[in-house]
């Protein structure tokens, strides 16, 4: 449908007529500043990597690892203190409900 409407407007301005083009209004986009602001951060900081020599990138890969092998531990860690912490209220109440 799309391409015979160009055709049809092809064969229009071929002829010398006047296209029935209408023009619409256009609707203003809010713009997150936070989010073009970290989009901007971003950016620069993939750009900067880019710019790094190789001895130096690999070195920030490997430091860059580690600061992620650390949050992800802490995460597992977290994860297994709060499954630790809500059986051993399950069994407390259990015991409080018996006495």
């Amino acid at each position: 449908s799309e391409e015979k409407n160009l055709k049809q407007m092809e064969k229009q301005r071929s002829q010398g007529k006047a296209l029935a083009v209408k023009v619409t209004p256009g609707k203003v986009k809010m713009e997150n500043k936070m989010h073009t602001e970290q989009n901007e951060k971003a950016e620069e900081k993939r750009l900067a990597i880019m710019m790094m020599k190789k001895k130096e990138k690999y070195l920030y890969d490997k430091i860059m690892f580690g600061k992620k092998r650390k949050v992800r531990e802490a995460n597992k860690l977290a994860a297994k203190r709060k499954v630790h912490d809500d059986t051993t209220k399950a069994e407390k109440k259990k015991k409080a409900k018996k006495q």
